[in-house]
């Protein structure tokens, strides 16, 4: 029997953690097509990829901020007018459009980030290492509990823990407008993965190499409210809300808050990291409260806070999982395979948020 002393989490965590299994036994115990299973998605920032070895966004936004203001390429204060905030509080996203609307500063970011990330996509990709979080996370794909995912990276880690378990006949791929081409509805019984960012092996399919880089593209961005979140204007009277769980994301992104506040969501449980002594991270920024998306989503949001990053998190979901599975007459196969191939890589660091 489990007890409350797991290390790195709160009480608050504790409570929401065994919520959030609770939430993902009751959806598996109803059979895919049901009318009342409703939806669980799960969204995937850079945070979680960091232990592989993968820049997170705070990092690429140091090293652009480097290029542009201690390079002498634009003012400083230039820069805050334009952002109209504190250098501290833009996104990745805000901060690289601003600096890309100067073409001689464009050029110089946009090679940096090529030497960074698409040096050689491939060589990059087969260096990469299995992570825990991503083995279970495909795991719980595979066997119904979370039915699509939505991924903020480039790098493949992800995508590749979801071929391996779930496998390619029973997953599609959205990384790019041209993968909506003729693509009217859901395919039955097939779980998603969709990457609004693009995806590393496709360099053209890249965001940051855009000049819009804080908008998704327009197909991608309605297909997501419509069809993987159900948004309140696609939604079936029948259908019942989605939850949403976050890893290695600060929901500070003003698209996603945008298409967020559309949905039908029922809970929002964000699984985050803080290190000890330091304060306990905002999952909404203050620059998303225009409009008032960014309060609304607030009020539910189940924040898991932990210091010992999101492998150990989805490990002890797991745990919880697999101790409420009899009370449902529920079987969990088990993750011995992915705790070993894991195991054997051991990615040292833990997880960080942007």
């Amino acid at each position: 029997m489990l007890t409350y002393a797991v290390p790195g989490l709160d009480h608050e965590s504790w409570d929401n953690l065994h919520q959030l299994a609770n939430c993902l036994i009751e959806h598996g115990t109803k059979p895919l097509g049901d009318t009342s299973r409703g939806r669980v998605i799960a969204l995937v920032g850079a945070g979680a990829s960091v232990p592989a070895g993968i820049p997170a966004s705070k990092q690429l936004k140091e090293k652009i901020q480097e290029i542009v203001i201690n390079g002498g390429l634009i003012h400083e204060e230039a820069l805050k007018r334009e952002l109209n905030k504190p250098l501290s509080m833009a996104s990745l996203e805000e901060f690289t459009q601003v600096a890309c609307k100067y073409l001689h500063v464009r050029d110089k970011v946009l090679a940096e980030l090529n030497d960074i990330c698409l040096a050689s996509p491939q060589s990059l990709n087969d260096s990469l290492p299995p992570l825990l979080c991503y083995e279970i996370l495909a795991h719980l794909v595979k066997h119904g509990f979370i039915d699509h995912v939505i991924s903020m990276n480039f790098d493949e880690i992800l995508d590749e823990a979801l071929e391996n378990e779930v496998g390619r006949e029973a997953l599609f791929r959205i990384v790019s407008e041209q993968d909506l081409i003729g693509f009217t509805e859901l395919p039955p019984y097939k779980a998603g993965l969709v990457k609004p960012h693009g995806t590393i092996s496709l360099p053209r399919s890249l965001r940051f190499t855009r000049e819009n880089v804080a908008m998704f593209p327009a197909e991608i961005a309605d297909f997501i409210q419509k069809e993987i979140l159900i948004s309140h204007s696609n939604k079936p009277s029948h259908f019942p809300q989605t939850t949403l769980v976050v890893v290695g994301f600060s929901m500070h992104d003003l698209e996603i808050n945008r298409i967020l506040s559309e949905a039908t969501l029922a809970q929002i449980y964000r699984i985050d990291v803080t290190r000890p002594g330091s304060t306990v991270p905002n999952g909404f920024g203050e620059t998303c409260t225009a409009g008032g998306e960014s309060s609304l989503l607030r009020t539910l949001e189940r924040p898991i806070i932990s210091a010992q990053g999101a492998n150990d998190i989805f490990s002890k979901l797991w745990e919880l999982m697999a101790e409420k599975a009899p009370e449902e007459n529920l079987t969990l196969e088990p993750i011995a395979k992915h705790r070993l191939l894991s195991t054997i890589f051991q990615p040292s660091e833990s997880l960080i948020f942007d």
